[in-house]
């Protein structure tokens, strides 16, 4: 019974994944470009309008480059990517959205406004080349997901300081319902910013279901800045969002 028993779990811990079966987190090239590439695409949070009319050309034109940086690093290494792009290719989420982009290409040739399709269109190419970039690099690492987690929790502590610097910063200064629209980070307005904000809430409140006190200790300020944030924001749609999170 007792061979029978151990032979059972030899061969459940074979079927496990390598990488979910990683108990210790370990600064290897294998750990660090993953994590790299999700935080350089995540730096689009950070880019300003450099004295455009709005941010939006700066952080479109930051997102291309990331792509074409990591579309010649997985060409660079074809072999060892090679089978990977065919699974994400053949997943069902994929020829989704692939159906999906070639359904808005197709769209472009009826649009009220060709120009103006275009452009989103080739907006679009930009985020589903993403899409496909971080689908390949992170295929299977189950085991950074706490780490990419903590990355937009840090951000959200970021965003949420300097939001707040900002606000207080205008008290007395600007009338508060402009100053309140004014807050809108590197997004659009206040209800994109918003939107920005309540999505990695969850992220956070994971990270503080599965961190130690050291990481809870980090959290928790992050969460209540960032509910904070969201308050002074005051765009209701995030309220609702808020409260079912």
């Amino acid at each position: 019974m007792a061979k029978k028993q151990l032979i059972k779990e030899n061969a459940a811990k074979e079927s496990i994944p390598a990488t979910v079966q990683k108990t210790q987190f370990r600064f290897t090239a294998v750990n660090i470009i993953p994590l790299a590439t999700c935080l350089v695409y995540l730096g689009v949070h950070f880019i300003g309008n450099f004295d455009a009319y709005d941010a939006m050309g700066p952080q479109w034109f930051f997102v291309v480059m990331v792509d074409l940086m990591v579309i010649i690093f997985l060409l660079s290494r074809k072999n060892e990517y090679d089978i990977v792009t065919g699974v994400i290719f053949k997943n069902i989420f994929s020829k989704l959205y692939l159906a999906f982009f070639v359904l808005a290409g197709l769209s472009t040739f009826t649009a009220i406004n060709p120009t103006e399709a275009w452009v989103c269109y080739v907006r679009l190419i930009a985020t589903i080349i993403a899409y496909f970039n971080i689908s390949i690099i992170l295929n299977g690492r189950i085991d950074l997901f706490k780490w990419i987690a903590q990355l937009l929790g840090l951000i959200l502590l970021v965003e949420s300081i300097s939001t707040l610097k900002e606000f207080l910063d205008g008290v007395g200064n600007l009338p508060m319902d402009q100053l309140i629209l004014n807050l809108k980070g590197t997004t659009g307005n206040k209800n994109i910013f918003a939107a920005d904000l309540v999505v990695k809430i969850p992220f956070v409140i994971y990270c503080l279901h599965t961190s130690r006190l050291w990481g809870r200790l980090l959290n928790i300020p992050i969460l209540l800045l960032g509910t904070l944030t969201l308050f002074i924001v005051n765009a209701r749609a995030s309220y609702i969002s808020l409260l079912l999170i």
